[in-house]
């Protein structure tokens, strides 16, 4: 439901805000006012193309918004589809503006969007019908999903698309096994080497981080040799030089020499350098040990180069790292054993899809059959409003007719339209005369307003060309409608204003040479005076405010 429109400097309107019923609101007023100009603003909205033309003169933007409530559940999975985060009791923000300058800036709920992303969700929002106005209806998508909910198939249809899409899964996986058989030796062959290449170098593979490791380490193996023998230069030393084992040896001796001089406080020293020695000979052992155990060639540097080789080009065939080279791997290997698959297994998967199609036709069969059983009863309710609508000569069918099977079931639906006796039925579409399109549209919309998932019609002068009865009974229709979902109408018809819920009356002024378009709210009095205005055009009597008074009042 559209709560609300606000309208910034498009053409003659400054500022305008307009709050609209939740059932059924009226617009009427003078010609040239502004009454298309709000259609257009709406039309922005759901993604019509724009101009910069439409900025008001002296202005250099023009910007509208509308907020929306109660919104179905599909506008919800749509734009969640859209990746938009909302819930079916959130409200709903569209904004657009146009600046001189620059492009046309699009949000929803404030985040950007691209004017194709609203034409996407314009068909969940708004239906505007007026002569030159068709929408969602005249689509035939949109006329068959109208019939299927008219007939309750959501149970059915669900089932029915599970179905298919598994029917499709197979075929597509058959569909490998009716090659040629040069092309399956082709690719036999191909995938053979694949899965060879790869499988020979699998261990290689599982231990990368392991070699790179290892080369590192050797990488720094010839630092930390030369570190280790200088420690043990440092410890036992050479010919050239003296370690700390010969210097402690010599502190030995000398504190020995006055240990016999009878220097008892030297014995504690002397222990000490002792066990100094001891633990210096076991560091100048484990540090040979550790020289002893670091001992790589070339060849093993070369054996490791290879093998991080052979990983860096298989990632440069087959994936950009070992997991999912071996994902490859295990893939390929199931689409050989496929491809290898015998005749007999074949014929075993054909029966398989031959079992899902004749369940896929019998659902089809019976969609098929409620659908028709719909549509007669949806021609025969369309016909009573029709008459009423003062369309007595026109008629309508819903053809089908069958197709292949796809997702949707195996049938072609369309409403068809015949405007005169004589005549042939032609497509909803082709109908050509612009007040019948919008009254046909009126008697479709109350037959399966239960159905349709849009929230808001609009009626942009359904009346035209109208009057009498048959005005009435457009108003009334109107208002039928409205119980079900929000009706908007633009009108030049007191006996179709008499029904507002809500009555806007929009007028134009000008003030310091310029033109303002306003709107306002109108009273019961009011009403009763726009009725007599439009009944009586510029002279308003009595007999014309009598005549507005049981308008509003019958």
């Amino acid at each position: 439901m559209l709560r609300e429109l606000y309208i910034e400097n498009i053409a003659i309107i400054k500022k305008l805000s307009i709050d609209f019923h939740e059932n059924l609101t009226i617009f009427t007023g003078e010609t040239g006012a502004g009454k298309s100009i709000i259609i257009d603003a709406i039309n922005l909205i759901i993604g019509s193309r724009g101009s910069k033309s439409l900025i008001r003169t002296g202005e250099k933007s023009c910007f509208v918004s509308a907020i929306f409530q109660d919104i179905s559940a599909e506008l919800v999975q749509k734009l969640r589809d859209l990746n938009y985060n909302i819930n079916q009791q959130d409200d709903l923000l569209i904004s657009r503006e146009f600046v001189e300058d620059s492009k046309n800036i699009c949000r929803i709920n404030s985040r950007p969007c691209t004017v194709s992303i609203l034409r996407e969700i314009a068909d969940y929002l708004i239906n505007i019908h007026g002569q030159y106005d068709n929408k969602s209806l005249f689509d035939i998508n949109t006329q068959r999903y109208l019939i299927d909910k008219y007939s309750n198939n959501d149970e059915i249809l669900d089932l029915y698309k599970t179905e298919f899409l598994s029917y499709q899964k197979l075929k597509k996986e058959f569909e490998k096994f009716n090659q040629d058989e040069a092309t399956k030796k082709r690719q036999l062959d191909i995938l053979e080497y694949q899965i060879n290449e790869i499988k020979n170098s699998k261990q290689i593979l599982e231990k990368e981080q392991e070699l790179i490791n290892k080369k590192q380490y050797i990488k720094n193996h010839k630092i930390i040799k030369d570190s280790l023998s200088e420690a043990i230069l440092i410890l036992d030393g050479n010919e050239n030089s003296s370690g700390l084992n010969v210097l402690l040896s010599k502190l030995e001796k000398c504190l020995i020499r006055c240990e016999n001089l009878n220097l008892d406080k030297i014995k504690n020293i002397i222990n000490t350098v002792q066990d100094i020695k001891y633990n210096i000979s076991d560091f100048s052992y484990e540090l040979s040990s550790l020289i002893s155990d670091i001992d790589f060639s070339e060849n093993d540097i070369n054996e490791i180069e290879s093998q991080l080789d052979i990983i860096y080009k298989l990632k440069q065939k087959y994936g950009s790292s070992c997991e999912e080279i071996l994902d490859f791997y295990n893939n390929i290997c199931l689409e050989f054993e496929q491809i290898k698959m015998s005749d007999e297994n074949k014929e075993i998967f054909k029966k398989q899809i031959d079992d899902k199609y004749n369940i896929l036709n019998k659902l089809a069969e019976k969609i098929s059959k409620s659908r028709k059983q719909a549509s007669e009863k949806f021609v025969e309710e369309t016909k009573v409003y029709l008459k009423e609508l003062d369309l007595k000569n026109i008629d309508i069918i819903v053809d089908i007719k069958n197709t292949e099977i796809n997702i949707f079931g195996k049938d072609r639906l369309e409403f068809l339209i015949k405007t005169n006796i004589g005549e042939t039925f032609k497509s909803l579409s082709k109908i050509a005369s612009g007040g019948e399109v919008a009254r046909v549209m009126l008697a479709i919309k109350n037959v399966l307003s239960d159905n349709d998932f849009v929230g808001t019609v609009i009626f942009d002068e359904i009346d035209i060309g109208v009057s009498g009865n048959t005005a009435y009974n457009i108003g009334k229709n109107l208002k039928k409608l409205s119980d079900k979902k929000q009706v908007i109408s633009i009108t030049h018809s007191a006996q179709v204003a008499s029904f507002a819920d809500k009555h806007l009356f929009i007028k134009k002024s000008i003030f310091n040479s310029q033109t303002f378009t306003e709107i306002k709210d109108l009273n019961y009095e009011e009403r009763k005076y726009e009725l007599a205005r439009i009944l009586g055009g510029a002279q308003i009597t009595d007999i014309t405010l009598k005549s507005a008074q049981e308008l509003l009042d019958f």
